[in-house]
Parts: structure tokens; C-alpha cells; sequence
């Protein structure tokens, strides 16, 4: 059965979609079938999985290339509509319309009047791995009571609604149709990672949240992110209070909360570009979010599998058995031509190759050499961005054998 991953935070510009786009290909090259789900309505994974990268204008004309692409593929508004109205038992949004699929990009593109990237298509995911995407959907138009919501924005408004009216007996079904039909996409994929909004008021993120098996907190070496913790919990309880009531409504099963995976803290600065080195900065803020970590987990801990903060921190060692709880791995910050080269090819910056960077016009700019001992400055930052987020995506593929660790850790010593 697939797992379902959150990635969360309700600080801005933490690198969610960053960390969601690079793992979520490096678990697709590792053979398995990876959905990737845009909750967030400015579409930045949408943009950067399907290529709308340059100049695109997100108006409402009818002749922008994202509108082009939400009526040749299904996005998350279509199903959590179908959801609702319990039309997703035979997942209908997929027979429909085709889900986008990472193979489809250049193909796509192509329909669009966009160039195809003849590089770009000899990239090939090792054993029969995919990448699906349920895309965002911008718009702010007023939607008439009664009608249908068109995009992530109008959802919300509309969930917000449903909640705040609990009294009516008629949708008290329809919160828990969304959380049964994103449960069941898990026939379907190994991982589902989803992208969502930095909002903790948000009733759709927490629908997300409580639909998952796991999360994890991307942030950044500063006070902000150390705010953003600080905070978690009770934001985690809030959605708890509002939601809860509608899961009993229906009936309890599936409503418990995701385990806790660990922070990533994001665009890091190094001593040296390598990366064998943090900055000192970087341990200090490590070590002040990993404070603000702790106190999280006392309060949140006890609401999961792992009952208690010493069974949570052998879960975690068990998925990263070379860091310290619970910083997953420092992610360096990427260096501007690195980021700029796999935003106009539409690929993660750890898929870059040199074929890519030739054909985006940066001759000078290589990522593979035969040169161990090569010190130029862009492979060196590749190769170290390439270990980390390779790093964090193995441990999820650990996920299952850690799991089982802790069950045979956790039973009375005649049942071993």
C-alpha cells in the first residue's frame, strides 16, 4: 500500500515545492510510482513539473498556457468535487482525462508552442518508476451559491463554509468523501507527496494533513522557521477541533494523525561548496529548531503509533541513521545558474545533465565529468544537492523496515 507524505509549513518561502519536486523524481528513478499533488493555488510545482517557467501570464482570458492545461488534464479542484459528491469510488477524473504524466511534458509542451527538449526526453525513470501530477488551479471569480467550485481558492471558501455550518445534516458526509477518496489513491502510487499552501488556517491543509501517514517541515536557518514551530502544534490542534466532528459524522475510520518525519532545513550556506562543511550560523539554527522540534513532539507524540518520544526517535534513526533527530539533512542553497538552467528545462535541479545545460545555452556550465578530483564550482554544488536530497528520499524508502523494527521493538518479549 502506497504512503501518503504532507509537506508542510505555514511560513512562506521554505522550499516546500523544492523538496516535493527533487524526492519525489529521485523515488520515481528508485522504480516506484509517485503521485505528486499541487494544494497550493499559486501552482509553483504545477509550473515547474509541466514547464510554465518563462514569461506566463495567469490571467483568465481563456488563451493562457495554463488554462490550456488545466482543460487537457484533470487538477486537484476537479477531485475534490468529485469527491464530495461520492463519484470518486471508480477514481472517474482519471477515465475522464488522462493524469499528467512526467513522460507527457515535452509532448505537451509542444502542443502548447513550447519547444520540446530533445534532452529532456531521454530522461527515463529506472525501473518502470513514474511521475503523476494532480495539479493546482488559480482563479478568484465568484462562483454563485449553490455552484460547482472551479479552483483551489474557491474550495476553500467553500470548506471554510461547510465547516463553520456543521449543523447541516445534508453535507455532513461530503469532508469525509474527500478524505476517503485521497486515501484511496494509495491503490494506485507508492508515494503521494503533496505540495500545500503556508497557511495554517486553511481547512482544505488540514484535510490534507489528516488524510496523510506522514509529514514532514521544511525551513530555513532562521527565526521565522523557529516561529513556524514554535506554532505547529497548535495549528495541528486546531484543525483537530473544526475536523473531527465531520469524520464522526460519517464514521471514525481513517482519522488518525500522521506520523512526524523530521525537518528539512532549506537553501543552507556552506564554508565551503562542497558541502562537507555548515556554516556556523547553520549548526546554531539547527540546534534552536531541533529545541522548538522537541517541544512540538512532547505534545504531539502522544497522538501517534509511537506513543512516546523514545520510540519516535528510534523510528527516526532507523530512517536517517547518520543525522542527528530530527534534521533530516541540510539542503544547500542553490546557486543561481543551477536553479535558473532546471527551471527553463522543467526538471528538478538533481536531473540535471550536461545534454540539458548544452541545450539551454550554458556550454560552460557542466554537472557530470570523469574528473574525481574536479573542483569547479557548479558540480560541486550540484553534487552536493544531488547527495542531500537523495539522502532524504532513501529514508522514505525505508519507511516500511522501520516500521516493522518498531512493532518488533514495541511487543512484550513471549510475542517476539
Amino acid at each position: 500500500m502506497g504512503k501518503i507524505i504532507t509537506v508542510f509549513s505555514h511560513k512562506g518561502g521554505v522550499g516546500k515545492t523544492t523538496l516535493v519536486h527533487n524526492i519525489g523524481y529521485i523515488l520515481a528513478n528508485h522504480g516506484k510510482k509517485v503521485l505528486l499533488i499541487d494544494a497550493d493555488p499559486q501552482m509553483n510545482l504545477t509550473a515547474a513539473v509541466a514547464g510554465f517557467t518563462d514569461s506566463v501570464s495567469y490571467g483568465e482570458t481563456g488563451s493562457e498556457v495554463w488554462l490550456q492545461f488545466l482543460n487537457n488534464y484533470p487538477n486537484l479542484s476537479n477531485f475534490l468535487n468529485l469527491a464530495a459528491q461520492e463519484k470518486e469510488g471508480r477514481l472517474k477524473f482519471y477515465t475522464t482525462k488522462q493524469v499528467y504524466t512526467y513522460k507527457q511534458k515535452h509532448n505537451a509542451n509542444t502542443s502548447l508552442g513550447r519547444p520540446a527538449i530533445k534532452a529532456g526526453d531521454k530522461i527515463i525513470f529506472k525501473n518502470g518508476g513514474s511521475i503523476d501530477l494532480l495539479s493546482s488551479s488559480l482563479g478568484f471569480s465568484y462562483t454563485p451559491r449553490g455552484d460547482t467550485p472551479t479552483s483551489l481558492p474557491q474550495m476553500e471558501f467553500y470548506l471554510c463554509n461547510l465547516v463553520m455550518n456543521s449543523a447541516n445534516s445534508l453535507t455532513h458526509g461530503l469532508l469525509f468523501n474527500i478524505h476517503r477518496a485521497i486515501r484511496k489513491l494509495k491503490d494506485r502510487y507508492d508515494y503521494i507527496l503533496i505540495d500545500t499552501p503556508p497557511s495554517g488556517g486553511s481547512i482544505l491543509n488540514g484535510i490534507l494533513f489528516f488524510s496523510s501517514d506522514y509529514f514532514m517541515v521544511p525551513v530555513k536557518p532562521d527565526f521565522f522557521s523557529l516561529q513556524a514551530i514554535d506554532g505547529l502544534f497548535d495549528i495541528i490542534r486546531n484543525w483537530k477541533a473544526y475536523l473531527q466532528p465531520w469524520f464522526r459524522s460519517a464514521m471514525q475510520d481513517g482519522f488518525a494523525e500522521p506520523i512526524f518525519l523530521g525537518v528539512a532545513p532549506q537553501m543552507t550556506k556552506r564554508f565551503d561548496i562542497d558541502g562537507s562543511k555548515n556554516a556556523a550560523h547553520v549548526k546554531l539554527w539547527d540546534g534552536r529548531i531541533n529545541a522548538s522540534v522537541m517541544v512540538f513532539l512532547r505534545g504531539y507524540v502522544f497522538f501517534t503509533k509511537h506513543s512516546d518520544m523514545h520510540n519516535a526517535e528510534i523510528w527516526f534513526k532507523s530512517l536517517y541513521p547518520n543525522s542527528t533527530p530530527y534534521i533530516m539533512r541540510e539542503c544547500c542553497h542553490f546557486t543561481g545558474k543551477l536553479r535558473d538552467v532546471a527551471e527553463r528545462a522543467a526538471i528538478p535541479v538533481v536531473f540535471l545533465n550536461n545534454a540539458i545545460c548544452d541545450e539551454m545555452g550554458e556550454t560552460s556550465l557542466f554537472v557530470e565529468t570523469t574528473n574525481v578530483a574536479c573542483t569547479e564550482e557548479w558540480y560541486l554544488a550540484f553534487r552536493s544537492i544531488l547527495a542531500e536530497y537523495t539522502y532524504i528520499a532513501e529514508g522514505l524508502l525505508r519507511i516500511d523496515a522501520a516500521n516493522e523494527q518498531l512493532n518488533n521493538a514495541t511487543l512484550p518479549p513471549d510475542t517476539h
